[in-house]
């Protein structure tokens, strides 16, 4: 630790698995004022994603497998990559039940929903910082080991689910915004039908399939 930065280079962190990861840089800072992040975190087994649903709406679940993350910028603005390899037990869920969604020639754009009010605003300097959030990106490469479900009524529990692999870019913007780009070819799976609520039927989706 200096008066410019602090040095993080070969820390380890450890999930609740015992997986280690190392970290490769630090904190820059004026004088213990001013941080910023210029570092990166690496493991070939580790586990980068375990929320719920309470936790975050746009998506959740369990990521586990080969990660490197890399933090630039100040910490009210972050700008947060991953760059990931899924490996067994990673489940990803992504609910549409509470987003509007545009699919377009492998583009999905989703808008969420939100019941929060948001015209009043803390005058705690914390909360600007955490209302400014992360510009988060993700490069994730699925592999047949993890699971996916698309959620269209938990209510009724009309899900498609189903293993494969591909690659998906997901970012999540600032204000909320979050877009998928990529393709995932389905090794197997199956989607529940629900006629609303009414009568449900199953479909079985047959390996060569493109979502």
């Amino acid at each position: 630790i200096d008066e410019k930065r602090v040095d993080l280079t070969g820390v380890e962190l450890e999930d609740h698995q015992g997986n280690t990861a190392v970290i490769t840089g630090g904190l820059n800072h004026n004088f213990l004022a001013d941080f910023t992040a210029d570092l990166s975190i690496y493991s070939p087994k580790f586990i980068g994603l375990n929320t719920t649903k309470e936790d975050n709406e746009t998506y959740y679940g369990v990521g586990l497998g080969d990660i490197g993350v890399s933090f630039f910028g100040p910490f009210d603005e972050i700008d947060i990559k991953v760059d990931a390899t899924t490996g067994g037990g990673s489940l990803l869920n992504i609910p549409l039940e509470s987003s509007e969604f545009l699919l377009d020639k492998g583009f999905v754009n989703f808008d969420y929903k939100s019941d929060r009010d948001t015209s009043s605003r803390s005058n705690d300097p914390f909360e600007a910082i955490r209302l400014s959030g992360a510009d988060f990106e993700m490069n994730l490469s699925f592999t047949p080991e993890a699971d996916v479900r698309v959620i269209f009524d938990q209510s009724v529990d009309e899900v498609l689910a189903a293993k494969g692999s591909g690659d998906l870019r997901v970012t999540v913007k600032r204000d909320g915004t979050f877009e998928v780009f990529g393709n995932y070819l389905v090794e197997s799976g199956d989607y529940l039908y629900s006629a609303y609520g009414i009568t449900a039927k199953r479909f079985f989706l047959r390996r060569g399939g493109v979502v």
